[in-house]
């Protein structure tokens, strides 16, 4: 019985870890395009960097949809649309400290 169910819950994180990759490659296909990136090795780490926190942020939503007592598919959605929307909000923010610790600003023009 014990086995049954960790089979299970591989299955279901499984599932999870999948959505949030799938919804992480989604934010970092569509928010390339208003990166300013130049090299290939920036790109490959933005990539990485959009993909593992849609992941963390879908796992994170789904843990407390579970928590609430919505059902798996449900929960795991819902887990996917945060993640999509959480990462683009962590982003902003990782992407402003950056051009704050360069010294970029956004308002000077030349």
């Amino acid at each position: 019985m014990g086995r049954i169910i960790m089979d299970v819950f591989k299955h279901i994180y499984l599932f999870v870890i999948l959505v949030g990759g799938w919804v992480g490659v989604m934010f970092s296909i569509r928010s390339l395009k208003e990166a300013d990136i130049k090299t290939t090795g920036e790109k490959i780490q933005y990539i990485a960097y959009g993909v593992s926190s849609s992941m963390f942020v879908t796992w994170v939503g789904f843990e407390t949809f579970i928590y609430l007592g919505l059902p798996t598919a449900l929960s795991c959605a819902l887990g996917g649309g945060i993640g999509f929307i959480g990462a683009e909000t962590i982003a902003r923010l990782v992407v402003a400290a950056f051009k704050k610790k360069a010294g970029i600003d956004d308002e000077k023009k030349l």
